[in-house]
Formats: C-alpha cells, sequence, structure tokens
C-alpha cells in the first residue's frame, strides 16, 4: 500500500519539478521543536513501502520525531529517484533533488521542526538519493545514512535518461581519487562551510549483486575528504555478528563518518535492526 492512512498527503509544498508526491508521519506527543527524518524508497517502491518495511515509523514513535515519506510518480525508471541527471545533481536545477529540498523546507517553516535536527535516510536508489542531499543540500541536514548506494555523481551521465540507470556506476566501475570524488560534492554547493557539513553513516551488504560493494568504498572516499578527516579508519569493530564498522574522526574526536559493511550481506541490507544505529548516529537515541 503506498498511501497508508497513517501518513500525511501535503500537495503546494512548493517548487517540484519532478512532480513528487509529500507525505508525513506524525507520532503523538511530539516535542516542539521537533526532529525531522527524510525517508527515502527504493526503486519500484513508495512513501508506504518505507513506512511499512522498514522500522523507523517504529523509532519515530519511540524517539520522537516527524517523518517525510516522498514518493516518485514518473512513469519510466522502474520507480528509481533521479540521482544522474544535470537537473538532480544541481542545487535548484529542476531535479527530484529540488523536490525534496522543498518538502524539507515545507515542514521546517510550517511544523515546528527544530532546523539543527534534520536528517536523510534511503535505501538503493533511495540510498543514492540520500548522498545527493547531502551533497546538494547541505544546508539542510545535520546527518544522513545511506543504504546500498553509490557516491554523489556516480550515475552521471545516465546510460539512457529513461532508464536511470548506470551500469558502470552499479557494478563498481567509477573509481576516482578521494580528491576528485569530494570536489564533486563541494562544487555543488561552492563556499559551504566544513563545519556545517551534515555527517556521514554509509551502509553495504558485501555480496550485494545489484550495487557492487566497490561503491561502498569509493563513498567512504568520497564523504572522508569531504569531512576533512583520514581515509584510514580511526577505530574498527563489530557491534553485531557479521557487520564491520569503521568510524572515522576528526582531530577532536568527532564521528564525522561511519561506514558499516555486513558480511554476505545482500541487496536489501536495510534490515530490522539496523535503524536504531542509525537513530543513534544522529543523536536522536
Amino acid at each position: 500500500m503506498c498511501h497508508p492512512e497513517e501518513l500525511e498527503q501535503i500537495t503546494d509544498f512548493g517548487p517540484n519539478p519532478s512532480n513528487l508526491e509529500m507525505f508525513i508521519y506524525t507520532p503523538a506527543d511530539l516535542p516542539n521543536p521537533h526532529p525531522l527524518l527524510l525517508g527515502i524508497h527504493w526503486c519500484t517502491g513508495c512513501a508506504g513501502a518505507f513506512f511499512t518495511e522498514t522500522e523507523f515509523r517504529k523509532m519515530a514513535d519511540e524517539y520522537k520525531f516527524m517523518v517525510i515519506y516522498p514518493s516518485v510518480t514518473r512513469d519510466y525508471g522502474t520507480k528509481c529517484w533521479d540521482v544522474g541527471s544535470k537537473e538532480s545533481i544541481t542545487r535548484e536545477g529542476g531535479g527530484d533533488s529540488q523536490g525534496l529540498a522543498s518538502m524539507v523546507r515545507y515542514a521546517i517553516k510550517n511544523f515546528n521542526v527544530d532546523t539543527e535536527r534534520v536528517f536523510v535516510t534511503g535505501h538503493s536508489s533511495g540510498g543514492m538519493t540520500t548522498q545527493m542531499m547531502m551533497a546538494t543540500y547541505p544546508d539542510l541536514f545535520a546527518a544522513g545514512a545511506a543504504f546500498a548506494g553509490v557516491p554523489f555523481t556516480a550515475y552521471y551521465p545516465y546510460d539512457d535518461p529513461k532508464s536511470l540507470w548506470n551500469n558502470a556506476a552499479a557494478t563498481g566501475k567509477i573509481v576516482k581519487t578521494p580528491q576528485k570524488w569530494g570536489d564533486l560534492v563541494r562544487n555543488a554547493y561552492p563556499d559551504f562551510p566544513l563545519e556545517n557539513r551534515p555527517k556521514v553513516m554509509i551502509w553495504h551488504g558485501e555480496d550485494d549483486d545489484i550495487i557492487f560493494l566497490p561503491n561502498f568504498f569509493e563513498s567512504i572516499k568520497q564523504w572522508t575528504n569531504v569531512l576533512s578527516v583520514s581515509d584510514t579508519p580511526s577505530e574498527v569493530d563489530s557491534p553485531e555478528t557479521n557487520w564491520t564498522r569503521r568510524t572515522y574522526r576528526d582531530d577532536a574526536g568527532n564521528v564525522k563518518v561511519q561506514a558499516v559493511s555486513v558480511k554476505a550481506g545482500p541487496h536489501n541490507v536495510l534490515v530490522d535492526g539496523m535503524a536504531i544505529y542509525v537513530i543513534e548516529f544522529f543523536g536522536l537515541a
């Protein structure tokens, strides 16, 4: 079900060049102001799918934050998000990223959102979009968590504009230096101050056969460079069986990037028990 009754649809939320849909979930007894999470679905998915098939609704109830669940409406590209057109990888460029930013700005303006605690997460196409939103609109987010995604701009350009697909990127063949990856993010919003950039969490299944594992390591290269930390982890641990968690800190000891790979994990790596780690990384638990 793409439009469960627990979600309220918001129309007229601002510039929306690709005709996205916006739904919100509002738990009972929200504090004022309250945090906000943008939760972005996978290809073939929709707002209701991300609402019912992940634990973020449960986390919202327990830890008291509002969630925006957006949906793609285009009739091509198997309901994937646009992460590889010039319009979408450009700030205010007329693509999906602009519509998603409009949703966040609408919520901030109308629902007493704490602007210091706005976050983004998503899986697969939604994980790619999470990285795109942190690059194009770093002023809106305090942190993001991307599951089974690719680095920002890896899908640009598409193999075919209607496919919303880049096979070389999906199969992990797009390799760049940390500096080149980082420059792509910095150029998306020139002069945005380093100290205000969102911190980043990255998740990937080591046996992902759709978005191959090299994308995990390329994403680490990109975001450690953007956030000016070494791409050698400060520490490595295993908080759960078969998980390897790499943590990257700045010189003051602050966590800037965290990356979790799951041994034998498939493409659908986002399973029960992971959302709480995301919420803890966001500082909401």
